[in-house]
C-alpha cells in the first residue's frame, strides 16, 4: 500500500537551493506522499495532476507559513510529519 499524497499550498519555502541566502520560494507548494517530498516549488509551476499522474488524497493551505523541507523533522501529536513548533 502506497503512503497517501498530500498537496501543501501557499508556503513560503527555504529551499537553500541557492549557493548564498535562503533560497525563498514565496507562494510555494510541496506534494508529498507520506513523508517524503515529491515535488516542490513555485506554486505557479506545480504540474497538472494529470501531468503528475498523481491524485493528492489532501490538500492543505499554509497560508503563507515559512517551510524548511528537509532541514528539520518534528511530530505533533495528530502525526503530522510537517509540524514543528
Amino acid at each position: 500500500m502506497n503512503a497517501p499524497l498530500t498537496l501543501w499550498r501557499n508556503a513560503r519555502l527555504a529551499t537553500f537551493a541557492e549557493p548564498s541566502g535562503w533560497g525563498l520560494v514565496d507562494r510555494g507548494a510541496l506534494l508529498t506522499e507520506g513523508a517524503q517530498i515529491r515535488w516542490l516549488g513555485r506554486d505557479t509551476d506545480l504540474p497538472s495532476r494529470a501531468a503528475l499522474a498523481l491524485d493528492p488524497q489532501a490538500e492543505h493551505n499554509l497560508q503563507g507559513a515559512l517551510v524548511t523541507p528537509g532541514l528539520a523533522h518534528g511530530t505533533c501529536p495528530c502525526g503530522n510529519p510537517w509540524y514543528t513548533s
